[in-house]
């Protein structure tokens, strides 16, 4: 957000991003009265200027598939983390009056959420800059900084997704795990040495590392290779990036997916 926009140029800054918005009492966390991440919500200009501009309601973001907040209760804790993790601490920021809220796009299950800080996803409600509460304005950390997405930035947990088979006669067979389908035919090797050169282990060993197909990262200070698979357990990480996985967290990171987005494609190839 650019400093100085009222709330309806934050609005449609949002709504250009595909963001569903909420509406609260002026000066405010209270939603309006019939708005809500189940209920009302706002996703035209029109309506925005109505409630943003005309009756001047403080601005909300409904939480879901499209964005996924880190919300920090105090500035501490978001400092401690951001100093461990720069490059997700990049991510487009605003200052609470309390905390800070972390920005990115897509959703999933987090493996590991920093101390301090609550996931807001689906069903979840967070206030945007520039409402104000008891006085305080929240405000952008970097203005032009960018929404990460959530797969490059974290390490997800991938979950089963459960489909029925229906036999020769028509009947409903047992349900398959699709995830344990698609673990058993990708291998996390293959796909990563399909993306990035890396060096065979010593000895025939299980750790395989390379240049990181994420982000470009190179060998670290100490010349480290900072990406690496493990191929006895089928995991993937980079020290660089600070995120790790399995071969579905692999395939949607490089492709810009959901884990389920990513479940549903590899199983399509299977």
């Amino acid at each position: 957000m650019i400093k100085g926009w009222s709330m309806f140029d934050a609005a449609l800054s949002w709504l250009e991003r595909g963001a569903e918005l909420l509406p609260c009492q002026p000066a405010s966390k209270r939603l309006v009265a019939g708005f809500g991440p189940y209920l009302q919500r706002i996703t035209s200009a029109d309506d925005a200027r109505a409630w943003f501009e005309a009756r001047r309601c403080n601005l909300a973001l409904a939480c879901g598939e499209r964005f996924t907040v880190l919300d920090f209760d105090a500035a501490p804790q978001y400092a401690a983390w951001a100093e461990l993790h720069p490059e997700a601490a990049a991510s487009y920021t605003e200052i609470t009056r309390r905390g800070v809220h972390v920005f990115f796009t897509g959703g999933g299950r987090i493996a590991e959420v920093p101390d301090g800080a609550e996931v807001k996803q689906l069903g979840g409600v967070v206030l945007l800059a520039p409402s104000a509460v008891a006085g305080f304005t929240y405000r952008a950390l970097e203005a032009g900084a960018a929404i990460q997405p959530l797969n490059l930035a974290f390490s997800l947990l991938s979950e089963a997704e459960p489909v029925r088979t229906v036999d020769e006669r028509g009947a409903v067979g047992d349900a398959v795990d699709t995830l344990s389908r698609v673990k058993a035919a990708w291998s996390v090797l293959e796909l990563a040495q399909s993306v990035t050169t890396l060096g065979a282990p010593a000895g025939g060993g299980r750790w395989y590392h390379g240049a990181c197909p994420l982000a470009n990262h190179s060998a670290n200070r100490d010349g480290r290779l900072p990406f690496w698979v493990d191929a006895l357990r089928g995991l993937w990480g980079c020290y660089a990036c600070g995120v790790r996985g399995d071969v579905v967290n692999l395939y949607a990171a490089l492709h810009g997916l959901t884990v389920d987005q990513a479940i549903r494609a590899m199983a399509a190839r299977v």
